[in-house]
């Protein structure tokens, strides 16, 4: 079972775990609200991440004795945290809107003076950009703050190959990056070639890439999500391209972004930090989650973005917490440094 910090002072009175999840539900949050008859801020955000850990009962009880005993619920807690990888959509921003917690979440970090990295897989956009984008959703980011796969692609190539040539599928977070990197652009015999995520897809240019890559020029993608977000839905994004130009090719890629280890050992490596005191905190069980725990770290799920409470149990492997959203964090953060 996935608890909640605030679940086993509730449960060690004898809550059984049978019976009714709603009947559990009213009086555990009955129980919980008698006790806090001081509201604090973080109040609402404790008893939601209650709730949450409640309906996750009935999914967690095939696993229920690893974590609990007579039917009582264990405390799974985090271990001190130094530092923290925060991957971006799902957790602080969602089509274009804050997530509840992340403007409070990022001040509290900052505060404290506790170094962190925003991790994302989309590579369309500079740092410079995903920093606006997120101020003008009232997430104050630093854009020495966020790293990208596009960044850790073109830190990738310029380790393998320095002064390389690269044909480029992408948007200016990319090109802008190689370049950077001191890459050439070019469709005359490129070393690679480099495909990222874009909302124009063009035929001539996937063709173009079959046929280097046909010819002998290395396959490199960005990352492997196969949809992105959208207002309207989500969208076909770079691991479905990929796949298109694998079949046509029969060259795999190799994906730079989560959850290749690779991305996070370098994002640990800018932050100087340890994997033992660094948590990673993501919505995607099959990008973050894998990524911080092949890199040794903790994670911690957030439901607010692409993975849902059922969700969880299809994967063989689990994260370290399950929350509602990073506000359930922002109002532990405190705790989580002296934990």
């Amino acid at each position: 079972m996935i608890c909640n910090r605030e679940v086993p002072s509730v449960l060690s009175f004898g809550l059984a775990l049978d019976g009714g999840v709603s009947n559990r539900l009213n009086l555990v949050l009955a129980f919980y609200a008698g006790r806090r008859t001081k509201k604090g801020p973080g109040l609402q955000s404790r008893l939601d991440a209650l709730r949450f850990t409640l309906t996750l009962w009935p999914l967690e009880m095939n696993g229920a004795s690893r974590l609990c005993h007579h039917g009582v619920a264990k405390e799974v807690t985090l271990k001190p945290t130094a530092a923290w990888l925060i991957d971006m959509d799902g957790v602080l921003v969602r089509e274009e809107h804050a997530i509840d917690g992340a403007g409070r979440f990022i001040g509290g970090l900052e505060q404290r003076g506790i170094p962190f990295l925003v991790l994302t897989n989309n590579s369309m956009y500079t740092r410079r950009d995903l920093a606006a984008r997120l101020v003008a959703n009232g997430v104050m980011v630093p854009e020495e703050s966020i790293w990208t796969s596009a960044l850790a692609t073109a830190r990738f190539l310029a380790n393998q190959r320095p002064s390389g040539s690269a044909y480029v599928i992408g948007e200016a977070g990319l090109t802008t990056a190689l370049y950077e990197a001191g890459y050439t652009q070019t469709d005359r015999a490129p070393d690679y070639v480099v495909l990222g995520e874009t909302r124009t897809y063009s035929f001539e240019r996937i063709t173009t890439a079959v046929r280097l890559i046909r010819d002998g020029a290395r396959f490199i993608a960005t990352n492997p999500d196969p949809t992105g977000p959208s207002a309207e839905g989500p969208l076909p994004a770079t691991g479905s391209v990929a796949a298109l130009i694998s079949h046509a090719t029969g060259t795999t890629p190799y994906f730079v972004g989560k959850p290749n280890p690779l991305m996070i050992r370098t994002a640990l490596n800018r932050l100087g930090a340890h994997s033992e005191t660094t948590t990673m905190i993501g919505d995607r069980m099959d990008t973050d989650v894998l990524a911080g725990l092949e890199s040794g770290l903790q994670t911690v799920l957030v439901l607010s973005g692409v993975t849902q409470s059922e969700d969880i149990e299809r994967h063989p492997y689990r994260p370290t917490r399950v929350v509602t959203s990073v506000a359930v964090l922002a109002d532990e953060l405190d705790e989580l440094e002296q934990a």
